[in-house]
């Protein structure tokens, strides 16, 4: 059994489109939730199911207090904390259960195995 995942987190019903900030003390059960829109409610009317951004913590107490503070930022603002970490608007739920790799890494980005290392030979990785 995975551990619980404990996160403050963004849904987004498209890119640059409506957006639900949350906290969740299992974010893999929670994003599935969103996804199928099991729940009636903002997300489900929105169809806000898109996970875009997340945070994760490691005590409740500290994802809610993260949510609070977000919910009171301007919507610019939290278009540029999404944007900082996800610039594309990737849907980011499939890889964090695992069936996908991080879409906001290109195989550019990390030079492939060979490159990796080589890197690591010449000591520029500790291993």
């Amino acid at each position: 059994m995975e551990r619980p995942f404990i996160a403050t987190y963004i849904e987004a019903s498209r890119p640059m489109g409506v957006i639900y900030i949350g906290s969740t003390s299992d974010l893999y059960r929670r994003g599935r939730e969103h996804r199928e829109g099991l729940y009636e409610g903002f997300t489900k009317r929105h169809r806000c199911g898109m996970l875009v951004w997340y945070e994760p913590f490691e005590m409740m107490v500290s994802a809610v207090h993260r949510e609070r503070q977000l919910k009171r930022w301007n919507r610019s603002w939290k278009m540029e904390l999404i944007d900082r970490r996800n610039s594309d608007w990737c849907d980011l739920y499939s890889f964090l259960v695992g069936e996908a790799f991080d879409p906001r890494i290109t195989s550019e980005d990390d030079g492939g195995v060979e490159k990796f290392l080589a890197r690591l030979k010449r000591g520029e990785i500790e291993d």
